[in-house]
């Protein structure tokens, strides 16, 4: 398997991942986030087989990242589903690593480019898939973020708390 047809599959995996998790989640934020991935994934793909078709298929960049960054504007609109989806964790996590390799990917294939529309076809989807993990990341915190706060040693100890309580009354 070539890598451009590495890049196809992969972006089609993703896609999969991406639309089952879609479904798991609904029609909330989460699953709106991951509908969202899931399309841009597939529009990836689609460039990439044009571009192995040698006819780069010219895209529009603002309007692909704006879309992406829409879900960032969206996360205060995001609830903890952690006790619904237990394993929502792992799936922001999972997602992280897919476009990490993504990521690696079109790195080593952008190295390899020598023709400057591949270039920056291929930086651009550095680009898009270091905005999908960002966006992973960001979701990854906001769940694991009420669970660090409890497990903070101040909140661990209730005696500390106890004290705490008792030094503001002198």
């Amino acid at each position: 398997m070539s890598l451009m047809s590495y890049a196809i599959q992969m972006e089609l995996d993703g896609e999969k991942y991406y639309l089952r998790q879609a479904e798991i989640y609904g029609d909330n934020i989460i699953g709106e986030a991951f509908r969202l991935i899931a399309k841009a994934e597939r529009k990836h793909a689609e460039l990439l087989q044009s571009m192995s078709e040698g006819s780069p298929e010219t895209f529009d960049a603002e309007k692909i990242s704006a879309e992406t960054s829409n879900i960032f504007n969206k996360l205060g609109d995001f609830k903890r589903t952690a006790d619904k989806y237990p394993t929502q964790l792992e799936a922001y996590r999972e997602a992280q690593i897919i476009e990490d390799l993504a990521i690696t990917l079109y790195t080593r294939m952008l190295e390899a480019a020598t023709d400057e529309k591949t270039r920056k076809l291929l930086e651009f989807l550095i680009e898009q898939e270091r905005e999908h993990y960002e966006l992973f990341q960001a979701l990854s915190e906001m769940v694991r973020l009420p669970e660090d706060f409890v497990h903070h040693a101040m909140f661990a100890d209730p005696e500390h708390m106890n004290r705490a309580e008792d030094e503001q009354e002198y």
